[in-house]
């Protein structure tokens, strides 16, 4: 969506607390932004298609990040895992109704390198669909956890 200048599949987690807007984005291309977020929790989301949860399925989730606050660059740690101000952006997995209950996942930057602020950031994470997952009947990634 985004190389079209379009996010239509993406959602903020909380509509009275954050808001999504599409804006210039890495090369020439356009980004989402969430702001206006009173929260961590906060962010974006997207419903997946369910059908392809298949267990033992692997997929490559790419990004790129840029972390700004009031139009200005702020830093992270790609070291740290802790949910701290420092905390570099992560990608969630919740699958929800499952088997045997709700299920949650947490991915981080398997691409450990010195964060760029004021620059977009390689975000890359490998993840492997297990067997509750799999029968979960609504899957869901999020990108929040990143200080407001």
């Amino acid at each position: 969506d985004f190389e079209i200048g379009r996010g239509d599949h993406w959602r903020v987690t909380d509509n009275d607390h954050s808001k999504n807007d599409i804006v210039s984005g890495y090369n020439s291309a356009f980004a989402i932004r969430s702001y206006d977020r009173d929260d961590q929790s906060r962010g974006l989301r997207q419903f997946l298609d369910q059908r392809c949860m298949i267990a033992r399925d692997e997929y490559i989730i790419s990004a790129m990040f840029k972390l700004e606050k009031d139009g200005i660059p702020v830093e992270c740690d790609p070291r740290e895992f802790d949910d701290t101000s420092k905390t570099c952006p992560s990608v969630q997995i919740f699958g929800d109704n499952c088997s045997n209950g709700d299920i949650y996942h947490r991915l981080y930057n398997e691409l450990i390198l010195p964060w760029n602020s004021g620059a977009f950031n390689q975000f890359e994470s490998k993840f492997m669909v297990d067997n509750a997952l799999a029968t979960c009947e609504t899957v869901a990634i999020k990108i929040n956890k990143v200080n407001p």
